[in-house]
């Protein structure tokens, strides 16, 4: 029976469908086309002739008279009911060379489109067919493009952020700042040359001190910093927790304690990563510290007592397997350490266990979180009890800033995992968890390429993309992890 207008068939999870359907709803002024997506449509219902896997692996349409047309032949036909384009329809029916020119132009562009939609990231959707075999020149040309189109603007952008670190280093240098009437105090370190990294990437030093407990105590570069913090804050801490064993969080246990008279609290996991020998990569020894061996130190526990009440100790694995979080139900602070940095996902180290951080966050996005802590000077909140600090208070609901993360490393779980099962490699797959779409994408490009320069790769987008091939039982390619791995509780 024939069907007025013409029915255009397309994919909706292409973006070059997409796009297409764009055009023809901006040429199309006597609706002569009628554009129906193939997700949720009955196929057969409309024509018998069609399946949905046929139509899915190229554009079918069905004329006016009830014609079925693929691939070239549709887009001629399409082309030849839009004035604005008829004329390329026209010079296809009169000349063969343009004929075969728009034949192999389409069927190149259907060939590769799977390819070319990975370029934004467009991977893993439900109904995708598997990728055709053949290499991803496409892909990489098409990313090529796009990446030297953005690249001024990266440029910029990179220029612009290391401006405000610059700022924000400069604002918080030293300074100790009091939040809750005194509750929470925290404490910037610095050092040389633990600078450059504040400087280069915006993660700066701290050490909050919540109620009497005082929560990763900096490096053994950031001692002095540290001491001239201890004469400001006076006496009575209770205890100096690690959260995990990097060693810009666990340099100055021992020393602070011995000096307060404070117990060090640790979990059993990271004590035995603090037992020599252990190793800490070179470029983090030489700008951050070595990690004096710690002498005593209690198990943590599942609650640490403060001043006036107690924090809970909650297993956080995922930046690390040993990572521990504090969280304060009266007041909704959780003092999240390094199980929160920012809200996307992109230059981790080789510990970092993707799917175990999924699982993390998942649990902390349940709590009834206010109050947000960074290990590294920022603070989420939007309780007005708390004052606006430039660089260090952010007005973010911590809830909403959680499940944004959260929702990030799903998106990251599932491009990484369609990328495996079609044998990407791990750089083709990068690309494609890292697209040229998205601001929160190629916005820091230009500062992660500089990570992955200076830490050779040890902290690059490459190794978000291994953080979720970690094996519960894997050993992490350090010698201060071998232990670990023993001990460790095996996580969900």
């Amino acid at each position: 029976m024939p069907i007025e207008p013409a029915v255009l068939l397309y994919d909706e999870q292409c973006e070059l469908c997409q796009a297409g359907v764009s055009w023809i709803s901006a040429l199309d002024r006597d609706r002569r086309i009628r554009c129906l997506a193939l997700q949720g449509l009955d196929v057969a219902a409309l024509d018998p002739r069609l399946d949905p896997e046929t139509c899915l692996r190229e554009l079918h349409v069905i004329t006016a008279g009830g014609d079925v047309l693929a691939g070239w032949e549709g887009v001629r036909h399409l082309l030849g009911l839009l004035p604005a384009v008829a004329t390329v329809a026209t010079a296809a029916r009169r000349w063969p060379v343009a004929d075969r020119a728009g034949r192999r132009f389409v069927q190149a562009v259907t060939a590769s489109r799977w390819d070319l939609m990975r370029v934004h990231g467009r991977t893993g959707h439900a109904g995708t067919p598997p990728r055709p075999p053949g290499a991803l020149s496409p892909f990489w040309v098409c990313y090529t493009t796009e990446m030297l189109l953005r690249l001024p603007l990266v440029v910029a952008t990179t220029v612009r952020q290391l401006g405000a670190n610059a700022t924000d280093w400069a604002r918080t240098r030293g300074r100790r700042i009091s939040l809750l009437d005194g509750r929470l105090t925290i404490c910037f370190l610095t050092g040389t040359p633990t600078a450059l990294v504040p400087l280069a990437f915006g993660e700066r030093f701290t050490v909050a001190v919540y109620d009497g407990v005082a929560i990763d105590p900096g490096s053994s570069r950031m001692r002095r910093s540290l001491g001239r913090h201890l004469d400001g804050l006076g006496t009575g801490l209770r205890a100096v927790v690690a959260t995990h064993a990097h060693e810009e969080h666990v340099g100055n246990l021992d020393w602070l304690a011995d000096r307060t008279g404070a117990d060090v609290l640790a979990s059993p996991a990271t004590a035995a990563l603090l037992r020599p020998p252990y190793e800490v990569p070179l470029g983090r020894r030489a700008v951050i510290g070595t990690i004096p061996p710690l002498r005593r130190w209690q198990p943590i526990g599942d609650e640490v007592a403060t001043r006036t009440g107690h924090l809970e100790v909650l297993p956080a694995p995922g930046h690390t397997l040993d990572h521990v979080v504090l969280f304060d139900p009266a007041e909704g602070v959780l003092l999240a350490g390094d199980s929160f940095m920012g809200e996307t996902f992109a230059t981790p180290n080789a510990d970092v266990d993707g799917d175990r951080w999924i699982a993390t966050l998942e649990r902390l996005s349940a709590l009834d979180v206010t109050v947000l802590v960074e290990a590294h000077g920022h603070v989420h909140t939007v309780r007005e009890d708390i004052p606006d600090v430039a660089g260090v208070v952010v007005r973010r609901d911590p809830k909403e800033a959680i499940r944004t993360k959260l929702d990030n490393l799903r998106w990251l779980r599932a491009q990484v995992e369609f990328g495996r099962r079609e044998g990407l490699s791990d750089r083709a797959i990068e690309a494609t968890c890292y697209p040229w779409g998205p601001q929160w994408s190629w916005e820091r490009k230009g500062l992660d390429e500089l990570a992955r320069l200076f830490t050779r790769g040890r902290f690059s987008r490459t190794q978000v993309v291994r953080s979720f091939q970690r094996r519960h039982d894997d050993v992490f390619p350090q010698v201060r992890a071998v232990r670990f791995a023993a001990t460790a509780d095996p996580g969900p």
